[in-house]
């Protein structure tokens, strides 16, 4: 017996996980487009082919967990603004989501040229160890405040 047949009318139909596949894949795309980030940038941010990317971002491959929250540190989204809009699914609600140009310009301003030069940093060796000690620092100067 399916989980179909289990269900009962009353009980609201969820998207189908392609459905959720392609939502992911677009709220990526858009949120991408908004910050002016190539594919190829986040790309080369993520370790990945372009052509990955964009099956992320048209929904044919599945974003696994771990690759979503990278993505979500890439873009500066926390992991449920991928799934606002979607039928039953929480809203991202007051999480900050940082936009250049936003009421912080300067941090804005630092975070576009830290994207900028990070993704000149060809060996992902050393994009994983600056990612490490840049998380290591917001969580002591977290603690302090």
């Amino acid at each position: 017996m399916t989980l179909k047949a289990l269900r009962t009318p009353s009980q609201p139909q969820q998207p189908s996980s392609s459905a959720i596949d392609a939502h992911v894949g677009a709220r990526i795309r858009q949120r991408r487009n908004e910050l002016g980030i190539s594919l190829w940038t986040l790309s080369r941010t993520l370790g990945v082919s372009m052509q990955q990317v964009q099956k992320y971002e048209l929904g044919v491959n599945r974003v696994s967990a771990s690759r979503l929250y990278d993505i979500g540190q890439a873009l500066h989204a926390p992991i449920l603004y991928f799934f606002d809009g979607l039928e039953g699914a929480p809203s991202s609600g007051d999480t900050p989501i940082l936009i250049p140009g936003s009421a912080n310009g300067a941090l804005a301003s630092e975070m576009s040229e830290i994207a900028a030069l990070f993704s000149k940093i060809d060996k992902p060796e050393v994009r994983k160890a600056l990612l490490a000690v840049i998380r290591r620092m917001a969580l002591l100067t977290a603690s302090e405040g």
